[in-house]
């Protein structure tokens, strides 16, 4: 998560690195597990305490939202597909 993304990048990057690990590791087939799932929690933790991760968030899915809205009117571009993604970002 390092070079040549900015901050912001990174930081999102990590964030959905570990959902994912808390995801995979929420099996708890043996100790290991225990370890990977509480060591990503406590990470997110602290990620989560240091930044305003939901405003910026709220700011970058916005400007998706209104990209996505412009391409409504552009020809050969597959709006079922497009109405999917806006009801996601929804």
């Amino acid at each position: 998560f390092e070079h040549p993304l900015n901050e912001k990048t990174r930081m999102y990057l990590r964030v959905e690195s570990l959902l994912r690990q808390l995801q995979h590791s929420s099996s708890f087939s043996d100790n290991y597990q225990y370890q990977i799932f509480f060591k990503s929690l406590f990470d997110l933790l602290e990620i989560f305490e240091q930044i305003q991760l939901k405003s910026e968030l709220a700011k970058d899915l916005e400007k998706q939202r209104q990209t996505y809205r412009a391409w409504l009117n552009v020809d050969d571009v597959d709006q079922e597909m497009l109405g999917s993604i806006l009801k996601d970002l929804d």
